[in-house]
């Protein structure tokens, strides 16, 4: 009984930075006054996690979320579907990019 409890501890141990880490599919930072990349592709069920890198609050805004990042905050979203979705900041409108999910 202790070998099995010994064996599930270390497959929870090992196993789980690499499920945590699998989910995340592309990092957007945004700074003062774009997003890099403008442009990110990942699969279905990854997230898109964007981290604010400038001096200024910026927003990530698309068709159903729209998240207020102040300077170093970070904002994740899941991508359930297959598709092309266009976000933009509120805050500077020539700021844009889109997540591509395949």
């Amino acid at each position: 009984m202790r070998r099995i409890l010994v064996l599930f501890v270390a497959c929870l141990v090992l196993g789980a930075p690499a499920v945590a880490n699998a989910a995340v599919g592309a990092t957007v930072k945004a700074k003062d006054n774009f997003f890099q990349p403008k442009r990110v592709v990942i699969s279905v069920g990854e997230k898109v996690k964007w981290v604010n890198r400038g001096n200024n609050d910026h927003t990530t805004s698309g068709d159903g979320w729209s998240e207020r990042l102040n300077p170093d905050e970070v904002f994740r979203r899941r991508f359930n579907a297959m598709g092309t979705f266009r976000y933009k900041c509120r805050i500077h409108d020539d700021m844009r990019g889109k997540v591509i999910v395949q």
